[in-house]
């Protein structure tokens, strides 16, 4: 019963993280923890933007519009929509592009 109240409870997270992100009206409303990138060497595919860890743990996939929430071995993503975020993630991305290319 308790896994089920787990799952419910990270969907509810999630949902509420991905709400607050397309209220958003700043950068730095969005509340990084940590940034990651993925790359294919020369350009930068995913920023990932962690904002809470532990339970659960909140992470954007910025380029994508997409929360993911992971908690007691469960998994919930919703997709939002916020200009301002996806704003963030270009200049990170840029930022990091340039530093690859050198």
């Amino acid at each position: 019963m308790a896994q089920m109240t787990d799952a419910a409870d990270l969907a509810q997270h999630v949902t509420a993280e991905a709400e607050r992100l397309e209220d958003i009206e700043q950068w730095d409303e969005i509340g990084e923890l940590e940034v990651q990138y993925r790359t294919d060497g020369q350009y930068v595919s995913r920023v990932y933007i962690t904002v809470t860890t532990g339970g659960p743990h909140i992470e954007i996939d910025a380029l994508h519009g997409i929360v993911r929430g992971y908690w007691a071995g469960d998994e919930f993503s919703t997709h939002f929509r916020s200009d301002v975020v996806r704003e963030y993630a270009d200049f990170l991305a840029d930022e990091m592009e340039a530093r690859l290319q050198g």
